[in-house]
């Protein structure tokens, strides 16, 4: 009986261990996977804020779609690799949230800067007419 227990084990260790490189995940760097989400959402915002806007009757799911598949293609990335990828950030939860937080500041930052070529604004002081 122990023959067997021992047996089973080592035949089981052999088969999930001995798994083909094509089925081991090859997830994206966390630099590729954080500039693609970041265009991912600069397009999905694109859509909502800018394209239903102007036109209403605009199939929204299909110009995300397209606009997905551009982004993907600019990132070089295909939509298997990065799904792949995004799945196995979703299954290490410490990879995904230091991703999101990064996300999160690099929004923050770009929502600081001003517009390049922007006129910085009117600092001139306003005559205060109880002064006068």
């Amino acid at each position: 009986m122990k023959y067997s227990l021992v047996l089973l084990f080592f035949v089981l260790y052999f088969l999930t261990g001995c798994k083909n490189k094509e089925d081991t995940p090859n997830p994206l760097s966390r630099q590729q996977m954080e500039n693609v989400m970041w265009d991912l959402m600069r397009a999905d915002l694109f859509v909502n804020n800018y394209m239903v806007i102007q036109d209403s009757a605009l199939d929204k799911k299909k110009q995300s779609r397209l606009l997905y598949a551009q982004v993907l293609k600019m990132n070089n990335v295909t939509q298997k690799a990065f799904k792949e990828s995004f799945d196995y950030y979703r299954g290490h939860p410490e990879l995904m949230k230091a991703l999101m937080d990064t996300l999160s500041r690099r929004n923050d930052t770009m929502a600081i800067k001003p517009a390049q070529g922007a006129n910085p604004p009117n600092t001139k002081p306003i005559a205060d007419s109880v002064a006068q």
